[in-house]
């Protein structure tokens, strides 16, 4: 005869248990560990149970979840992220896709800010660069220029961006760039890095190859807008003037 059963008939692990089981992984050789952390670490259904079972776990198997391959939708997204995190997490970031996006004017173009255009795209470049600077230890970089390089300004900011990796990263190992070779004529010290890779895109090449790095226009000179200390500083250097599995944020 088919008998209901009580929940409390049921076996559920007891907290012993899971004290248990963590202790015995724990007790096992770091290396391991680390070899483990990493297998369950690639699955993102794994990676949340694994770190919130112990803190002695979480403390090691952090890194290696910073570690992992990052993907950014947007350069919007990974300044949203970045102050989330602690310096030594982010010191733990290695691989990086930035995808490019053009940047939101609607503040301009309803006169909530002063300085035009080009001052939004420089301060926005400030921006994104100090934020950068906060993955010191990055080895590989992934970037996918902007959908639509529609504009002088859009393409400038590109170009500019691309001028100034090697020296947010000297060290860097491997540069994945969406876009053709072509690029290397625009921004010539991407030739630094010890390893550039292409994935030929018809749509961006055509217009970057034209472009300039982000600088004002004369109006914006003459009118006197202030120039964004960094990041534009290193725009107009010889550079910029010559021409597995991922985690999703």
């Amino acid at each position: 005869m088919f008998r209901c059963q009580r929940s409390s008939d049921l076996e559920t692990p007891s907290a012993t248990s899971k004290t248990a089981a963590y202790s015995h992984l724990l007790s096992l050789p770091s290396e391991l560990r680390i070899e483990i952390y990493t297998l369950a670490l690639t699955q993102q259904a794994a990676a949340l149970p694994l770190l919130t079972t112990s803190h002695a776990i979480t403390m090691e198997a952090i890194p290696l979840l910073f570690a992992r391959s990052l993907t950014f939708a947007s350069q919007q997204k990974l300044l949203a992220w970045t102050p989330q995190h602690s310096p030594a997490n982010l010191n733990s970031v290695r691989d990086l896709t930035l995808r490019l996006a053009d940047i939101d004017l609607s503040p301009v173009l309803a006169g909530t800010i002063k300085g035009g255009v080009w001052s939004s795209y420089a301060s926005h470049l400030a921006e994104l660069s100090a934020t950068l600077r906060h993955l010191p230890s990055l080895e590989k970089l992934t970037v996918v220029p902007p959908r639509n390089l529609h504009s002088t300004l859009l393409r400038g900011f590109y170009i500019t961006l691309l001028s100034m990796l090697t020296k947010l990263w000297p060290r860097l190992k491997l540069l994945i760039l969406h876009d053709d070779e072509d690029i290397l004529r625009v921004v010539p010290s991407l030739g630094e890095v010890a390893q550039v890779e292409f994935v030929p895109t018809a749509k961006f090449g055509s217009g970057v190859r034209k472009g300039r790095a982000l600088r004002p226009s004369s109006k914006e000179r003459k009118g006197g807008s202030e120039r964004v200390d960094s990041p534009m500083a290193e725009a107009d250097s010889s550079d910029a003037s010559s021409q597995g599995r991922r985690m999703e944020c």
